[in-house]
């Protein structure tokens, strides 16, 4: 799942290449943020039959703590000069992380949130979400993680494989290593 995918921009629904009239794009950190805009609006290809569009995608990412952060994303896309409407989408995600659990080991929790609003999408159904706890450490590691992505769910601005599943796994493994070894 990815709620913006930039190979998207400049192609119709079909795959179709449109023209780009302009676009502007910025990036940086403010502080403890990192910050992105991008807006891109593509021309209408008038014997091709397709409408002009325009793009826009946000991006704030608080960082916090020494490894750790939560964000937010918002993309729109709405193509113009047809009364389907713009699809917009919605997410959030944060990642805690730390080197120091039990002393020297690594122990990660993430989780996402993202949800479409785009034309014709009636009542709940259109989300994604997931989350996962990572113990990734030398002797042992394990991972325990969750995602679901519903039938509606269609980031116009992104990117799924696969609609309508629900995933779960985990594993575990112990891998000692001998001493006097080089």
């Amino acid at each position: 799942v990815q709620p913006f995918f930039s190979r998207r921009i400049g192609l119709s629904a079909d795959a179709t290449p449109q023209r780009v009239d302009y676009g502007t794009k910025f990036n940086g950190q403010i502080g403890s943020q990192d910050v992105g805009f991008l807006h891109v609006r593509t021309g209408d290809e008038e014997d091709l039959g397709l409408p002009g569009e325009e793009f826009t995608v946000a991006r704030v990412k608080r960082r916090m703590l020494a490894q750790s952060y939560v964000g937010g994303m918002y993309t729109r896309r709405d193509t113009r000069g047809t009364a389907r409407g713009a699809s917009h989408t919605i997410g959030a995600d944060f990642a805690l992380s730390t080197a120091t659990f039990r002393g020297s080991q690594n122990l990660t929790s993430n989780g996402w949130f993202i949800h479409d609003s785009g034309p014709g999408v009636i009542g709940g159904g259109a989300s994604a979400y997931g989350a996962s706890i990572d113990y990734p450490n030398d002797r042992w590691s394990g991972s325990v993680n969750f995602r679901e992505v519903q039938a509606d769910f269609n980031p116009l601005v992104g990117f799924v494989a696969r609609r309508n599943y629900r995933r779960y796994g985990q594993f575990l493994s112990f891998a000692p290593r001998p001493r006097n070894t080089r």
